[in-house]
């Protein structure tokens, strides 16, 4: 008897087929403990390269802010340059040095002429102009809590004002 005689029957999704056709009962074990095994290992790729990427996106900011700083110095000394250009000149050299080290040329007097400052302004009003300098602020602003006379200061000036 040949096998081409006897007739299978086509096997139904219902079937279970023969035992010989069955996956292993380990088999999806298997491939559950693959899948579980790719995504460690991935995850351990992924923390394993955290620290060199960002050492990288750092060391990248660094290059950048030293970029611009490189930058901003190639344009100072172009200027310094030019500026040592300019100090071959006579005549800037002496403006120059009149400006920053106020030298003047032999027979010159020179004045600096510097203005009161504010808090000194108000304290010289308040005893050499008397009472009626505290009253009337000369910038039209009017005088804060700080500013104002205490009381024993203004009793004084009353009474001063008698004499």
């Amino acid at each position: 008897m040949t096998n081409a005689s006897v007739t299978t029957a086509p096997v139904r999704s219902g079937d279970m087929g023969s035992p010989a056709s069955r996956p292993p009962p380990f088999a999806a074990r298997r491939r559950l403990l693959v899948g579980v095994s790719l995504l460690v290992l991935v995850g351990l790729a992924v923390l394993a390269n955290f620290g060199p990427v960002r050492d990288y996106r750092d060391a990248r900011a660094l290059l950048e802010k030293r970029t611009t700083e490189v930058a901003a110095l190639e344009a100072q000394r172009v200027e310094l340059r030019s500026q040592l250009g300019r100090l071959g000149e006579a005549g800037y050299l002496e403006s120059l040095a009149r400006q920053e080290l106020t030298y003047v040329r032999p027979g010159e007097d020179l004045f600096i002429v510097t203005g009161p400052a504010k808090g000194a302004a108000s304290a010289t009003d308040a005893t050499v102009g008397g009472a009626g300098s505290l009253e009337a602020d000369p910038k039209g602003a009017s005088a804060g809590p700080a500013d104002r006379p205490g009381l024993l200061e203004r009793i004084l000036s009353a009474i001063g004002r008698f004499f």
